[in-house]
């Protein structure tokens, strides 16, 4: 049993170190590694802006608050993008579509149960709040996780779940948000 094992493994890992190679081999033709990987500390991607390539970043500042900002994979500086719109609140997820940006900021708490969910046009460079919300503490309680919505974005739709509690059930919605025309269906 113990030979069978390492077998696979020794298989296993030279599987990996080859799929390592050509990956890196189809990336470095088309990009420079060492510059789309040389991001500053303090950052995480987060999204992939397709018509101008670059990259949606969330950017911790010296006040644990996160600010949105575009890392241009030609030339390797960030634009700034988006604070905070609440000063009480801080961004917790974010995507783009290459067109927009759209965001959460969400109360500190563990459980992230103030929450309102912005959009902003990168044409027009507009800021809209789309929704938002608050359980309050006793409901709150009895849902087991992090409240806030996560995102999807694509196409200029927008598209996030939000949970509810219902006859001690928690329920979950799913929304979507057409940003061209301003059009909000459940």
């Amino acid at each position: 049993m113990k030979k069978i094992t390492i077998i696979s493994l020794i298989l296993f890992s030279i599987l990996l170190s080859s799929c390592y190679v050509k990956t890196s081999e189809l990336a470095s033709n088309s990009l420079d590694i060492k510059k789309a990987v040389s991001l500053p500390q303090n950052t995480v991607p987060v999204g992939f802006d397709k018509y101008e390539k670059r990259v949606l970043l969330m950017i911790e500042d010296k006040n644990q608050k996160i600010e949105l900002g575009f890392y241009d994979l030609k030339n390797g500086k960030i634009e700034a993008l988006v604070k905070p719109v609440d000063s009480n609140k801080n961004i917790h997820n974010a995507v783009t579509d290459g067109k927009y940006v759209a965001w959460v900021e969400a109360s500190d708490n563990l459980i992230r149960n103030d929450w309102s969910i912005y959009v902003k046009d990168l044409a027009s460079r507009s800021v809209t709040k789309i929704d938002y919300g608050k359980l309050d503490n006793e409901i709150s309680s009895k849902i087991p996780f992090s409240q806030e919505p996560k995102l999807s974005l694509n196409e200029s739709k927008l598209v996030w779940s939000t949970y509810e509690l219902e006859n001690d059930k928690i329920l979950c919605s799913l929304i979507l948000y057409d940003l061209k025309k301003n059009k909000k269906t459940r």
